[in-house]
């Protein structure tokens, strides 16, 4: 098993520290990812073999955001079912998400963990499909 991060700026790293990773999201999280795009990934592989995929979208105002894609499912992180309408953007890109979407950055690092350690979708959070999100909403 192992993972790669590809930041906002700079190459991939294999297998991120998880308290490199926690400090990116929590006690950085500001200077970390308002200098630059504010969307990354992680790929898990196990096996030698692709097997998930994290998206993650920053918003300073509303937090962040989980785009999560397997071989079998697509998820997007829930907080907030009454806010699926109304769409913000992410810092220095043209991100329009839907602020339901974001969640507070402790919850966050809790689920982002969960996947750099198993490749799995928390349940520690509620998910919805893509397809969920109404016509004035958005992600990605």
């Amino acid at each position: 098993m192992y993972t790669l991060f590809y930041p906002p700026r700079g190459k991939a790293i294999k297998n991120i520290d998880l308290s490199q990773m926690k400090a990116y999201i929590i006690d950085e999280f500001e200077n970390y990812w308002f200098n630059s795009t504010s969307d990354v990934s992680i790929q898990y592989f196990l096996n030698g073999k692709h097997v998930s995929d994290m998206i993650i979208g920053t918003n300073i105002k509303y937090g962040i955001f989980i785009h999560y894609i397997s071989i079998t499912e697509e998820k997007l992180s829930l907080y907030d079912s009454t806010k699926l309408t109304e769409v913000v953007d992410g810092a220095n890109c043209e991100l329009w998400v839907s602020t339901g979407l974001f969640l507070p950055k402790e919850l966050a690092w809790e689920v982002i963990k969960e996947f750099l350690e198993t490749g799995k979708a928390s349940d520690k959070i509620k998910w919805i499909l893509p397809d969920d999100i109404p016509e004035d909403g958005n992600y990605f």
